[in-house]
């Protein structure tokens, strides 16, 4: 028979043990909900909330690559790809075989699809001249933009516009500017068939540099 002091000490004894196994029942249970919470919320950061400009992963493989240039320094500014499925390639030349006028030169150069060239140009002064973007036009030419010193400039530097055709024969060019410095750095043509030219200026404006903004009307240009 168990008496009464014995039973008590038992029942403290149950009372203590108990208690032990609730506590760390406790601690597991809880240490189990977080460990489901945060991977519950690893994956939903990593379905959900992934970069808007994260595309799913693709082979990507080169076909193809050139080295166009000579003993001087020679600079690939910007390329587009062209209706016939080649491309057409700028930049700046100073290489005197590529029949450069002087200093540096704009260098443009059409590719077919495999990569082989088809024709290349310099267009240019004594001077620099400096390319920043090349489009093709709606009727299979190309419009260029960039920048020139003197004898074409005004002064120091203007914003220089050339149209060219498909076998960049040039058509047209034409200088914009003041007094200053003023740059081109972005051409596309407008519906109308005009050009639309970004760059920056300091020849007028606010102080120091501003943005250049202009419209080259067709009419006026041809």
């Amino acid at each position: 028979m168990f008496s009464l002091n014995q039973r008590s000490q038992n029942q403290r004894s149950q009372k203590k043990f108990g208690s032990r196994c609730q506590v760390k029942l406790k601690k597991t249970v809880t240490g189990l909900d977080s460990m489901v919470m945060l991977a519950g919320l690893f994956l939903f950061l990593w379905f959900y909330v992934q970069p808007a400009s994260a595309e799913p992963k693709r082979n990507i493989v080169l076909q193809w690559d050139k080295l166009m240039g000579g003993k001087d320094e020679d600079r690939g500014i910007c390329a587009q790809s062209a209706v016939d499925g080649g491309y057409i390639i700028a930049g700046d030349t100073q290489s005197s075989y590529m029949w450069g006028h002087g200093g540096f030169d704009i260098y443009l150069a059409k590719l077919d699809a495999a990569g082989r060239m088809k024709w290349r140009k310099t267009i240019g002064n004594t001077k620099d001249n400096k390319v920043t973007s090349v489009k093709q036009t709606a009727e299979g030419g190309y419009i260029i933009c960039g920048t020139t010193e003197a004898p074409f400039a005004r002064k120091d530097l203007d914003v220089y516009l050339v149209k060219t055709d498909a076998a960049g024969i040039i058509q047209w060019q034409k200088t914009y500017g003041g007094t200053g410095e003023d740059t081109g750095t972005s051409v596309q043509q407008t519906e109308d068939g005009g050009y639309i030219i970004t760059g920056t200026t300091n020849s007028s404006g606010a102080g120091d540099t501003d943005v250049y903004l202009g419209l080259a009307e067709r009419k006026k240009i041809q």
